[in-house]
């Protein structure tokens, strides 16, 4: 979370949009930037062994996990090449739809959310506007802040899903506090890991992302480490990010 706040706060002076690609060393429960901690079973992340975390980004919670089993991106770009927060989450998503048909995974962006309302603080519970779906079922979490200059986008593609420990980790984890099994029968007829839909290993979806991205804007993609100046700008950042201060008392 650091490093892509960093990346994102970097931007106006270095300049250069950014793509990164990256996978999680220890499950982890994301929350979004406006969330309220006491929505969460702290007492269950720690028993289930999963950090906590808030986003700068907003959205629901996602519950990441960690080596071959998500994939997850930022996007740093000047905001007046993508438009508003509507047009640029459409743009991203048909850049990774563009990269998941590149597998043969039917991926469509979701025009409006219709009638699937939310009734968790889930991200995958329900998509909304230009989000991804395979058969119907939502794919991708996706988030997004933004200044003046530049927006941070932030996007979760899990290859698969474990709605066990995702339910347990709501202090109400159902429609108006019903059984956590509700729940989790909700989030299955909702969303999908990618591995539902075909066998697939990382490398390969990081491939066709980046591929997508590259035909979707119409750029070449050089590969780079992080900047000195983003390195340090991260390494301020990192304290925030594990403070109570920032994950709990927001």
């Amino acid at each position: 979370m650091a490093l892509d706040e960093a990346l994102w706060h970097a931007f106006p002076k270095l300049g250069r949009p950014t793509l990164r690609l990256y996978r999680w060393e220890r499950p982890a429960v994301s929350i979004g930037y406006a969330q309220r901690a006491s929505a969460f079973d702290l007492g269950a992340c720690a028993r289930l062994g999963l950090e906590f975390i808030r986003r700068p980004t907003g959205g629901r919670a996602i519950l990441h996990l960690p080596h071959e089993r998500e994939l997850t991106y930022s996007l740093v770009h000047p905001v007046a090449g993508l438009g508003g927060v509507r047009e640029s989450h459409r743009l991203i998503a048909e850049a990774v739809a563009l990269g998941l048909r590149r597998l043969g995974l039917p991926a469509e962006v979701n025009a409006r959310p219709g009638s699937l309302p939310a009734s968790s603080e889930a991200c995958f519970e329900a998509p909304s506007y230009h989000e991804l779906t395979i058969a119907g079922k939502k794919v991708a979490g996706m988030a997004q802040v933004r200044d003046r200059l530049a927006l941070l986008e932030q996007g979760s593609l899990p290859l698969e899903l474990d709605l066990d420990r995702l339910a347990a980790v709501f202090s109400q984890a159902g429609p108006r506090g019903s059984p956590r099994e509700a729940l989790i029968a909700l989030l299955r007829q909702r969303a999908a890991g990618l591995r539902e839909f075909r066998p697939l290993e990382l490398e390969e979806l990081e491939a066709a992302i980046c591929a997508g991205f590259s035909a979707r804007f119409g750029i070449e993609l050089e590969e780079a480490p992080p900047t000195p100046e983003e390195l340090e700008l991260a390494a301020e950042l990192e304290r925030k990010y594990k403070s109570p201060e920032w994950n709990l008392r927001r």
